[in-house]
């Protein structure tokens, strides 16, 4: 009964165990076959990332292949710009090398062929005294009596009243010659006039000197460098400029004559060295003759041998290099240098007295007077700045002249 009993009991037990047994084979299978498969993905996935990897390493490698050719491009074109360069500073050494040997050539055969030509300018002048300044008007009437003349130049023509004129002899060699050697002044010149009334197309003049062995005609030229109808001249002064021959300089006498008739001074170079342009005091500048300057007048030049002490001597050095500048741009530029007193003769100047008084009016040479004229004289004699012929800081008592005192005229 029990042995019966145990049997079936087992048997369940043993087919519940067998269905129990099938049921995990099968959920083994189950899972074996998700994990193959899964596996299986992943071994694809892994693939895939494996061939993109191998495809981006291959891409990588191409990548700094290329960027290592170039890079060793770059080198190469680098190493031979290099060397052009080099050859190119090479090159270029030894062209600055040749011109700096031709420049120097250049130069001591400029100096040879301005010192022949300053030399045969100087010997043609000192044996023909040639000129190709004309005459700038004439006379057409005089009167004895009132020794007035009257010439052919006006408003018209932009002459001023004051303008003075060398007067010649209708057979004259030339106007505006320089003097003989031994002579006082031109020798075609017979007087001077100067201007004291100006109509339109006329002016009249009063006789200032005139010789009487060769009185003034109707029909006479007229010259002065001053001057020209219609437009305005310009000069350069170096040197001691001593007109009415005191031993002292004469700024006042050479504004009026120059500024009366509209004339300019573009250099003018005093004998302590100091050089103005265009009536600015320059500090350490250097002169310019342009194509407007007419002549380079120079006045007296003094000898290192005058110097008193140290501070003369390189005044007069600095004044020396300044002329040397100016005669030089004269030589090339075809710039006339003449003489102070060839250049008095030529604007028809005649030293007249004149009296200067500080704080009243300045007479002039005419006789009338000028407010701008006195304002420059008081610079002159150092009581007040001005724009011509100043300098920037308060001047000292007639600093245009070395530091004089003034002198009665």
């Amino acid at each position: 009964m029990t042995s019966a009993t145990t049997n079936p009991t087992l048997e369940t037990r043993l087919k519940n165990a067998e269905t129990a047994r099938d049921s995990y084979n099968q959920q083994l299978k189950t899972e074996q076959e998700t994990f193959l498969n899964k596996l299986n993905e992943m071994q694809a996935q892994i693939a895939e990332q494996k061939k993109a990897r191998d495809l981006a390493d291959q891409g990588k490698s191409q990548v700094v292949k290329t960027h290592e050719e170039e890079t060793n491009t770059l080198r190469n074109d680098i190493a031979e710009e290099r060397r052009s360069l080099a050859e190119l500073q090479t090159a270029k050494e030894e062209l600055e090398a040749k011109f700096e040997s031709f420049r120097k050539k250049s130069n001591q055969d400029i100096t040879e062929l301005r010192l022949l030509n300053k030399g045969l300018t100087q010997a043609l002048e000192s044996a023909r005294r040639e000129t190709f300044e004309t005459p700038k008007g004439q006379v057409v009437r005089i009167d004895a009596v009132t020794r007035k003349v009257w010439i052919n130049r006006g408003k018209k023509d932009g002459l001023r009243e004051r303008t003075t004129f060398s007067v010649y002899d209708k057979t004259h060699s030339g106007v505006g010659r320089s003097a003989a050697a031994g002579t006082k002044g031109p020798q075609d010149v017979k007087g001077s006039i100067e201007v004291t009334r100006v109509d339109e197309n006329m002016a009249e003049a009063r006789i200032v000197t005139e010789d009487l062995n060769r009185p003034m005609t109707s029909g006479d030229p007229i010259y002065t460098p001053l001057w020209s109808p219609g437009r305005g001249e310009a000069f350069s002064f170096v040197g001691h400029l001593d007109i009415d021959k005191d031993g002292k300089e004469d700024f006042d006498l050479l504004l009026e004559m120059v500024t009366n008739t509209g004339a300019t001074i573009d250099n003018l170079v005093n004998q302590r060295g100091q050089l103005f342009q265009n009536g600015k005091l320059t500090e350490n500048g250097e002169p310019k003759i342009t194509e407007q300057t007419k002549f380079l007048v120079k006045g007296r030049i003094p000898e290192m041998a005058d110097a008193k002490d140290k501070d003369e001597q390189a005044e007069i050095l600095r004044m020396n290099e300044l002329m040397s500048s100016l005669e030089k741009q004269a030589y090339e530029r075809g710039v006339r240098i003449i003489s102070l007193s060839d250049f008095l003769s030529f604007v028809g100047y005649v030293p007249q007295k004149r009296l200067f008084v500080p704080g009243q009016p300045y007479t002039l040479r005419s006789g009338s007077r000028n407010a701008s004229v006195d304002k420059q004289a008081r610079v002159l004699q150092g009581g007040e700045t001005s724009g011509a012929f100043s300098e920037t800081k308060k001047p000292k008592p007639n600093s245009f002249s070395g530091g004089e005192t003034s002198k009665s005229r």
